[in-house]
């Protein structure tokens, strides 16, 4: 296991070993411990967990840090609501992944979206990648929207009361000092909620559709093809990979 020691200024996400999530303020991490703070309390008091009590850190940035228990495997639950223990070396040999809403099947067992990041992380690069830059690029696109509708907002207010009360009022200052402010800022709120569209659709396309990218090109089962046919001298066995 690594060793970091640093701070994170944004949401990291803590997965016990028995599928608790912590949703925090990563302050360190050691080999034995880590430090965090509550995400409600980023103020509050420091919280110390033992790393024999974690699974995962999914940091802010996108990546993802696994404690590796040998005495214990993980647990994922069923589609039948029960929680079965398996070995997840067993899906390494070709298992396909199928998604619905949030979560990804493999067999008869589903995984979360978390613990989903954390298996094509070890199996599968590309999906891996696909699903962490598709996230980020939605996630840019959350930020340029909820950045550019309170400025489009605020610049109708401006550009009303500046034009409306300014012409009315023969004031031709009140029309410069904010109808025009006003008119800058509708431009450039609408011009970032524009932005947004394509960073969150395009992002979301590539999170949702990185398991298809898994299925090509890291679970690909070998096949045997057997023809027989034949021939002028007796019958012909032929095997296709």
């Amino acid at each position: 296991m690594l060793t970091v020691a640093g701070f994170v200024s944004a949401q990291d996400v803590i997965i016990t070993i028995d599928s608790k999530k912590i949703e925090a303020k990563i302050l360190e991490v050691s080999q034995t411990e880590i430090k965090y703070k509550e995400k409600t309390n980023p103020n509050g008091p420091t919280f110390v967990l033992a790393t024999s009590e974690i699974n995962t850190i999914i940091y802010e940035n996108g990546s993802v840090s696994t404690f590796n228990h040998a005495q214990k495997s993980a647990t994922l639950p069923s589609t039948n609501g029960n929680a079965d223990t398996y070995n997840q070396s067993q899906f390494v040999a070709g298992t396909p992944i199928t998604r619905s809403d949030k979560t990804y099947y493999m067999g008869d067992q589903h995984l979360t979206e978390d613990q989903y990041a954390q298996f094509v992380q070890k199996n599968c690069t590309q999906a891996y990648e696909a699903f962490t830059r598709g996230k980020k690029l939605r996630k840019t696109g959350y930020q340029l929207l909820a950045s550019g509708l309170p400025i489009f907002a605020a610049g109708i207010v401006f550009y009303g009361v500046g034009v409306g009360v300014g012409t009315s009022a023969r004031d031709e200052s009140m029309i410069l000092g904010l109808g025009i402010p006003g008119a800058v800022m509708m431009g450039v709120g609408s011009g970032l909620t524009i932005a947004s569209i394509p960073c969150i659709v395009v992002g979301t396309v590539r999170r949702n559709n990185s398991h298809e990218i898994y299925n090509t090109n890291c679970a690909r089962p070998v096949t045997l093809q057997f023809d027989v046919k034949a021939q002028g001298t007796g019958l012909g066995l032929a095997m296709r990979f």
